[in-house]
C-alpha cells in the first residue's frame, strides 16, 4: 500500500508478508493491503487497486461479496468492516505496468499509475527481502 505526496513521491508506504493462512498469490495480498488500509487510513475517500475483483466493493451487496465460498471472504469481512471504512469510499480500478513515460505527468491518471508502480516496487522489493521465523518444530528448544 503506497500514499503519494503532492509531487508523486511515496508519503507512506505499508508492506507485508501474505502469511501462511492465505495462499500466496496477487489477490491475497490486494486484499490485504485494502484491509490495511480500511484499518489505518483515516479520512480515506478513495483507492487505486490494479485487481478486479476489489473494484466497486462498496457496491456489491454484501451477501454476495461475503459469500463463504469466496476464499477471500475473511480479508472482505475486515475490510468492510474496518474502522476507516465507509460506504462512501470509492474503489477505482488503475490498469497495470503503466509507462509512465506515456503518460502527461500531474494528471489524475499519471497519479493512479504512479501509486501502482510504487506499490508494485515496494511489493516485490518486501518479497524479496522478507524472511520468516523457522517452524516450532525448527527451532532450538
Amino acid at each position: 500500500m503506497v500514499r503519494l505526496d503532492d509531487t508523486g513521491e511515496p508519503y507512506a508506504v505499508l508492506t507485508c508478508p501474505v502469511g501462511s493462512l492465505y495462499p500466496p498469490t496477487a489477490g491475497a495480498g490486494e486484499h490485504l493491503g485494502m484491509s490495511a488500509a480500511a484499518k489505518y487510513c483515516t479520512n480515506l475517500e478513495e483507492v487505486h487497486a490494479d485487481y478486479q475483483n476489489l473494484v466497486n466493493i462498496n457496491v456489491v451487496p454484501k451477501e454476495t461479496s461475503l459469500s463463504k465460498r469466496l476464499v477471500h471472504a475473511g480479508l472482505r469481512r475486515s475490510i468492510l468492516g474496518g474502522v476507516a471504512w465507509s460506504s462512501s469510499v470509492k474503489v477505482s480500478k488503475v490498469l497495470a505496468h503503466q509507462s509512465l513515460d506515456a503518460i502527461p505527468a500531474g494528471t489524475k491518471e499519471w497519479f493512479a499509475a504512479k501509486g501502482n508502480y510504487e506499490a508494485d516496487l515496494a511489493a516485490r522489493h518486501a518479497a524479496q527481502t522478507s524472511t520468516y521465523l523457522p517452524q516450532v518444530e525448527e527451532q532450538d528448544s
